[in-house]
C-alpha cells in the first residue's frame, strides 16, 4: 500500500487544511440548572489535517497497540475516569502509565482549544428578566454573514466560534474549500 504525507504543497482533496473536533460538557437545560456545575461548555479542538494525520493519530494508536494490544479503544472520558469497559481491566501501573502517555501526547500536540463557557443562571435571569436576551446583544462579528439567529442560545454560542473560526479560514485563503462536519 503506497502512503503519501499529507503537507502544505499537497491539498487535501480541494478540502480544508483542517479537522474540528467539538464536544459539549454539562447539561443545556435552562429549567433545572445542577448548583454544583451551572455551566455548559462547548469545546472546539483545531487541527491541520497534517498534524493530526501524520503526528497525533499515528502516536495514539502506538499508545493503545502498547497499552491494549489493539487499536479499535475508544479514548471515552467517561469510560477512562470511571474505569469502564477495557479501561476497567487496567491495574494501577499499567493505568498511570497509559493517562501519563496520553498527557504527554495531547501536551506535545499541536492544534488550538477554543471553549465557550455558559454560566446558565446568568443567561436563564438575562432572559427571565428581559424576555429574551437577543435584544441586549451586539453583533459578534463585523462583516459576518448574515443568518438568521438562533433563539437557543446554546447554538448561537457555538455559532459564533464557527463564524470567527471560519473569519480565520478565509483570511488565510481557505474559504473555497469544503468542510464539512457530521
Amino acid at each position: 500500500m503506497r502512503r503519501e504525507r499529507l503537507s502544505r504543497s499537497t491539498p487535501c482533496g480541494g478540502h480544508s487544511d483542517y479537522i474540528v473536533y467539538v464536544d459539549e460538557s454539562g447539561d443545556h437545560s435552562l429549567t433545572s440548572i445542577d448548583p454544583d456545575y451551572p455551566v455548559f461548555v462547548l469545546s472546539f479542538c483545531i487541527f491541520r489535517k497534517e498534524e493530526y494525520a501524520c503526528g497525533v493519530t499515528p502516536i495514539i494508536r502506538q499508545l493503545k497497540f502498547a497499552t491494549f494490544g489493539h487499536d479499535i479503544v475508544v479514548l471515552y472520558e467517561a469510560d477512562i475516569r470511571r474505569k469502564r469497559g477495557v479501561f476497567s481491566r487496567l491495574s494501577k501501573e499499567p493505568r498511570e502509565a497509559f493517562l501519563n502517555a496520553l498527557t504527554d501526547i495531547i501536551g506535545a500536540a499541536n492544534f488550538q482549544l477554543v471553549a465557550v463557557v455558559i454560566d446558565k443562571r446568568k443567561l436563564k435571569d438575562g432572559c427571565d428578566s428581559h424576555g429574551s436576551s437577543e435584544s441586549r446583544r451586539a453583533p459578534v462579528f463585523s462583516g459576518a454573514r448574515r443568518r438568521p439567529r438562533s433563539r437557543n442560545p446554546f447554538i448561537r454560542h457555538g455559532n459564533s466560534v464557527c463564524v470567527s473560526w471560519q473569519c480565520r479560514v478565509e483570511r488565510r485563503h481557505q474559504a473555497t474549500r469544503p468542510c464539512r462536519g457530521r
